[in-house]
């Protein structure tokens, strides 16, 4: 996250504020494995102050980074380096005052890197305790006047309600578990620029920083009848096929597929730390660079799984599979199911309001998702006080275009309202859906 003069004292008094609440005790607690079970178990020797830290750089310094740019390799190095196993699995790492803010008022933004193994929590479970470690707007206002403190918000709706038929659920179970399965492990890899069996390792991170206004996405999907996932993933797609198209000797591909997990939680209230999500494998279109094409096409999709209990059906099947499943096994099934996909796709909703670490303003905030296997690609959606910002992670045996697809991402949403809230002329034409129904497609004029 971008921190208007953030300091680690302020990441250490809000880290604080979290490691006694029993919600997020694998905080403080280390994993071992017996005769090949893991368990968790309370770190005896556990300091807080061990886990954060800051950069010590001079601004002279050639290892400071100097603008956006070198910030991104800074991250990409910091977040490639493995947690040690034998202490809780997550640090933070401050880097202060790496630049100037550009709004002239002289402030300074530091950057906070908070790195947390996979096995102690999801996305979902992240963003509740980071919403527990800051303030809102209206709680800091309240503290400044010396007025009683507003009660907190929940975050955006989260989720999955719970399947109002279990029996039913547990009827296409039985029925579905083997065919899904067995459909993804004969399946074929996925074939494009961002696919690679040659997996370096070297992480290339990019960011959003000119994030997108919720309220502009809400309006494009009212306009188009969509949902905001067929809008974010639509315009995905389309980033997708421009980055390919700038590519010397590339050749595109018509889609790739992604991994996106599915909170199966039910409410908005805080998440304990924990994983409780279902993944699905879609395939996001990208044969056209007209972002309001790939939002009808992914359209489609979406509401194919909506109608389906195939969330549910892969959940029970991972369950299960947990269950009965030595975890060595388990590993090596879960690693065969991801390197048939390119990608991990997540969309994380955070808290509505503008958020505080402490006293200081939360400028941005941007998610990497980890890697495994040969699924070399990731994108994050995360947003935060409204704006939605876009994490992308590639491993450097695959591509370097981290940056590159961020960008394109905000030019093909541009694009995007210009179609659908700007009334922007443009050459109009009927297209077949795939189930036989017309769409009216609009063709962006790409330079």
């Amino acid at each position: 996250m971008l921190v208007r003069n953030g300091k680690l004292e302020d990441v250490v008094e809000c880290t604080r504020r979290i490691l006694n609440d029993p919600w997020y005790d694998r905080l403080t607690k280390r994993v071992i494995v017996y005769k090949g079970v893991p368990f968790w178990v309370v770190d005896d020797s556990f300091v807080p102050e061990w886990h954060m830290s800051k950069v010590n750089y001079d601004s002279d310094d050639k290892r400071m980074p100097k603008d956006d740019t070198q910030l991104m390799k800074w991250i990409g190095r910091e977040i490639g380096e493995d947690l040690p196993i034998d202490r809780p699995l997550w640090k933070i790492t401050v880097l202060e005052n790496f630049r100037k803010c550009d709004d002239g008022s002289g402030d300074f933004i530091s950057c906070v890197v908070l790195r947390v193994h996979h096995v102690l929590a999801d996305g979902v479970s992240l963003m509740s305790m980071l919403n527990s470690m800051m303030t809102t707007q209206s709680e800091l206002e309240a503290i400044k006047s010396n007025r009683p403190v507003p009660p907190r918000g929940h975050m955006s709706p989260l989720v999955n309600k719970i399947h109002p038929r279990p029996w039913l659920l547990a009827l296409y179970a039985a029925m579905y578990a083997l065919p899904v399965l067995l459909g993804h492990a004969i399946s074929r890899s996925d074939v494009n620029p961002f696919k690679t069996q040659h997996v370096e390792g070297k992480k290339v991170v990019g960011m959003l920083h000119d994030t997108i206004d919720i309220k502009k996405i809400k309006a494009v999907k009212n306009r188009l009848g969509m949902s905001i996932n067929d809008v974010l993933m639509g315009v995905l797609g389309a980033a997708c096929h421009r980055v390919w198209a700038k590519l010397d000797g590339v050749e595109g591909a018509d889609s790739f597929l992604a991994a996106i997990p599915v909170n199966m939680r039910a409410g908005t209230e805080r998440s304990v730390f924990n994983n409780l999500n279902a993944a699905i494998v879609l395939p996001v279109p990208t044969d056209s660079a007209d972002p309001f094409v790939a939002c009808e096409k992914i359209k489609l999709t979406l509401d194919y799984y909506k109608r389906h209990p195939i969330v549910y059906v892969n959940f029970l099947c991972m369950l299960t599979m947990m269950r009965l499943f030595p975890a060595h096994l388990v590993r090596m099934i879960i690693e065969f199911m991801t390197n048939k996909t390119t990608a991990v796709v997540s969309n994380v909703p955070g808290p509505t309001e503008i958020m505080f670490m402490g006293d200081k303003q939360i400028e941005s905030l941007g998610f990497w998702a980890p890697q495994v296997g040969t699924s070399s690609f990731g994108v994050t959606l995360v947003s935060i006080g409204g704006k939605l910002s876009v994490g992308c992670i590639l491993d450097a045996g695959a591509s370097d275009k981290s940056q590159l697809l961020c960008d394109e991402y905000r030019a093909a949403f541009n694009d995007l309202e210009k179609i659908v809230l700007e009334g922007e002329t443009m050459p109009i034409k009927e297209c077949n859906r795939d189930d036989g129904s017309l769409a009216t497609q609009a063709n962006v004029q790409m330079p």
